[in-house]
C-alpha cells in the first residue's frame, strides 16, 4: 500500500507541472497573439496613411462620391428586401391594392404635372409671338426710318446742287432804325388854376450795359445841397485851409498858394486821396475834376454795377421804385434816356417794353414815360455833375437884364 501511495503521488506530481508547462505554453502564445494582433494593426494603420498619403483630392473626392453612391443602392436594395418580406408575409391582395392606389397616384402627379407644362409652354408661345410682333415693329419701323433718311439725302443733295449754281447774295444796305414815333422833350400841363403851362422835360440817363441797366442820379450834387458832399467840401478846404464866398468861388491864399491852378491842383489830389464816399452811389468810382472853372464830380460805372433787367423791368426792382419817386416828387417832369451799348439791345427793349406801358399804383391815369435811345461805345460812358465849386476870377455881374427864358427843346433826344 505504500508503494502505490508514493506511485500515486508522483504520477500527480508529473501532471501538475505537464499543466504548468501547458499554462505557459498558452499564455506565451495569448502574448505572441496580441502582439501580432497589434502588429497587424498598426501595420494596417501605416498602409492606410501611406494610402492615403498617396491618392489625390480629386481621387479621394471621387472615392467618396462612389461610397455615398454604394450606401444609397444599398439603402435601395434593402428597402426592396423589407417590401418583398412584407408580401410574403402579408396579405397579397391588400398588397395589389396598396401598389393600386399608388399607382394612381403616381397618375394623377404625372396628370398635375403635365398640365402645370402645357400651361407653362402656352405661356411661353404667348410671349414669344409678342416679342415676335414687336420685332416685326421695330423692322418695319426701321424701313420706313430709312426711307425718310433716303429722300432728306436726296433733298440735300438737290439743295446744295441748287446752292452751288445760285450766285451768292448782296447784303442788304444799312439802313437806320428808329424806335416809336420821335415825342417833345417838354410837355403840356394844367396848374392849380386851371391853366395849361409848358413843362421842360429833364434827362433821366440809364445805361443798358449787358443785361443790366444804370440809373444815373436825377439831380446834380450842389454842395451846398447835399449833406455828405458839404461835409466832404468842408473837412477838404480846411484841410487845404482854403474858403470859398457866398457864390461858392474860392478865395485866394497868397500865403500858401500861388495861383487858382495850384489850388484846383491840391483840391484834386485831395479828392484823389481820399476819395468821396456817398450814401446811395454804390454802383459808381467817384471822383474830382475840374473842366475850366468848374469842380466836378464824376460819377463812373463800376464792372458789375446795377440791376439785372428780369428784376428792373418788374414791379419788385429798384428801377420801378426810382420811377415812382420821381413821379410822385416835386418835380416829376422827366424822360428817360437810355444809353445802350451794342451788347445790350435787347435789354434795352425790355427796359423799354416796361417803361412804355408803365403805370403810377396810386394814379393809374399816369402812364408811360417819354424816353428816347442813344448807342455808345462800350466801358466808355460817365456822368459830370457841377458841385458849385469854382476856381479863379470872379466875374463882375452883368449890366444888361438877360432876355426872357422861351420853351427849351431838347433837340431829338425822344423817339
Amino acid at each position: 500500500m505504500a508503494r502505490r501511495r508514493s506511485k500515486t503521488s508522483a504520477t500527480g506530481g508529473n501532471m501538475d507541472s505537464l499543466l504548468d508547462a501547458l499554462t505557459n505554453v498558452v499564455g506565451i502564445l495569448v502574448i505572441v497573439l496580441v502582439a501580432v494582433q497589434l502588429s497587424s494593426q498598426d501595420a494596417a494603420r501605416k498602409i492606410v496613411e501611406e494610402y492615403e498619403k498617396k491618392i489625390s483630392p480629386e481621387e479621394r473626392e471621387k472615392a467618396e462620391e462612389h461610397a455615398i453612391e454604394v450606401a444609397k443602392e444599398l439603402k435601395r436594395v434593402e428597402k426592396l428586401i423589407q417590401r418583398e418580406k412584407r408580401l410574403q408575409a402579408g396579405d397579397p391582395v391588400k398588397e395589389l391594392e396598396k401598389l393600386q392606389q399608388e399607382l394612381k397616384e403616381l397618375e394623377e402627379l404625372a396628370k398635375k404635372e403635365s398640365a402645370a407644362a402645357e400651361k407653362k409652354r402656352q405661356e411661353a408661345e404667348a410671349k414669344r409671338a409678342e416679342v415676335m410682333e414687336q420685332i416685326d415693329g421695330l423692322h418695319k419701323l426701321i424701313a420706313e426710318l430709312e426711307e425718310k433718311n433716303s429722300k432728306a439725302e436726296v433733298q440735300r443733295l438737290a439743295l446744295m446742287t441748287e446752292l452751288k449754281e445760285t450766285r451768292a447774295p448782296k447784303p442788304p444796305p444799312v439802313k437806320e432804325v428808329r424806335l416809336p414815333t420821335p415825342k417833345p422833350s417838354f410837355m403840356f400841363v394844367k396848374n392849380s388854376k386851371g391853366e395849361t403851362e409848358l413843362k421842360n422835360l429833364q434827362p433821366l440817363f440809364v445805361l443798358c450795359r449787358g443785361d443790366r441797366i444804370i440809373p444815373f442820379p436825377i439831380r446834380v450834387l450842389p454842395w451846398k445841397e447835399d449833406p455828405n458832399l458839404e461835409r466832404w467840401f468842408v473837412r477838404t478846404l480846411k484841410s487845404l485851409k482854403m474858403a470859398t464866398d457866398k457864390d461858392g468861388w474860392l478865395i485866394p491864399n497868397p500865403a500858401l498858394y500861388t495861383s487858382y491852378e495850384e489850388m484846383a491842383e491840391a483840391i484834386i489830389k485831395e479828392s484823389t486821396e481820399k476819395p468821396l464816399n456817398l450814401r446811395g452811389y454804390d454802383d459808381f468810382e467817384i471822383s474830382m475834376k475840374r473842366a475850366g472853372a468848374n469842380f466836378n464830380v464824376v460819377l463812373t460805372p463800376k464792372e458789375n454795377a446795377g440791376e439785372q433787367i428780369k428784376r428792373a423791368a418788374s414791379k419788385v426792382g429798384d428801377f420801378n421804385k426810382l420811377l415812382f419817386e420821381i413821379a410822385t416828387g416835386k418835380n416829376p417832369f422827366f424822360y428817360v434816356r437810355y444809353m445802350v451799348e451794342p451788347d445790350a439791345f435787347e435789354t434795352y427793349l425790355e427796359v423799354r417794353n416796361f417803361t412804355d406801358t408803365w403805370t403810377m399804383p396810386t394814379n393809374k391815369a399816369v402812364q408811360g414815360w417819354p424816353a428816347g435811345w442813344e448807342p455808345i461805345s462800350p466801358k466808355l460812358f460817365q456822368r459830370e455833375y457841377f458841385t458849385g465849386v469854382r476856381a479863379g476870377e470872379n466875374p463882375p455881374p452883368p449890366t444888361t437884364p438877360p432876355p426872357p427864358a422861351g420853351p427849351r427843346v431838347v433837340g431829338n433826344d425822344l423817339d
